[in-house]
């Protein structure tokens, strides 16, 4: 059954919102090229732009579901996962005046340009990043009144990890695209309406999950106005995801 979700004109207004909390990126030279930077990136701006990743993301997953490219779509949910908790771990530490660290590692990694061969070759270590365990355990400790909570960090674990088959092409997940009535494998989109269905009402919980990286986002930049507008609609949708 369909469940009601913000209209996509509305998340792409409350991304206009965030970034009128902040100032213009401007036009750098990196490597030969011009670019767009923000000045003394702080953890506002981070905030904001994973915001943006995650918005989008569901405009782009949209597609994906329209057009029955739901293998794909689990691989961008995957995505959609770890930038609401970004978006949670790096508010939550704003909301609480509790900048450690491990966020000061985080946000190192993240403002990091990316590197030209000749560099990664004489360092050939990965970008780093915050484990996601770590990510997990603060997001479920601070929600928790400061508290370790160990069903919190199963959670976290668990949505972290309800998307790994697609990412990794899981064989029970790619035997979905095989139709049995045509004997053929589907690679141009699923049209079983069961398997639709199945993933709609998942793909509806990512536009749910949205209102939340919204309110967090606007409430760490003061866009007061949207975090009302964004808690006053999560309410009124709440009774139609949590039962």
């Amino acid at each position: 059954m369909t469940r009601p979700v913000p209209r996509k004109e509305w998340f792409e207004t409350a991304i206009s919102k965030l970034y009128q909390t902040l100032p213009q990126p401007r036009a750098v030279g990196h490597e030969g090229n011009t670019v767009y930077r923000f000045e003394n990136p702080s953890i506002l701006h981070a905030i904001f732009l994973k915001s943006v990743r995650y918005v989008s993301g569901l405009n782009a997953g949209q597609t994906l579901f329209d057009l029955g490219f739901f293998q794909e779509l689990g691989t961008l949910q995957r995505t959609l996962d770890e930038f609401q908790e970004d978006v949670l771990f790096l508010s939550l530490a704003v909301h609480s005046d509790d900048i450690t660290k491990m966020h000061n590692s985080y946000l190192d990694a993240f403002w990091q340009e990316e590197r030209d061969f000749p560099e990664f070759r004489r360092d050939q270590r990965n970008r780093y990043s915050v484990p996601r365990k770590k990510v997990h355990a603060y997001i479920s400790r601070m929600s928790n009144g400061g508290r370790q909570d160990a069903e919190g960090e199963a959670l976290g674990k668990y949505l972290s990890s309800e998307n790994f088959g697609f990412v990794h092409g899981a064989a029970s997940h790619i035997l979905d695209l095989y139709d049995p009535k045509l004997d053929r494998f589907d690679v141009q989109g699923v049209s079983d309406p069961d398997l639709r269905l199945d993933h709609e009402r998942d793909w509806q919980n990512y536009h749910f999950r949205g209102l939340i990286v919204i309110a967090f986002a606007a409430k760490s930049l003061g866009a007061q106005e949207l975090l009302a507008d964004a808690t006053e609609i999560h309410a009124r949708l709440t009774p139609h995801y949590v039962k």
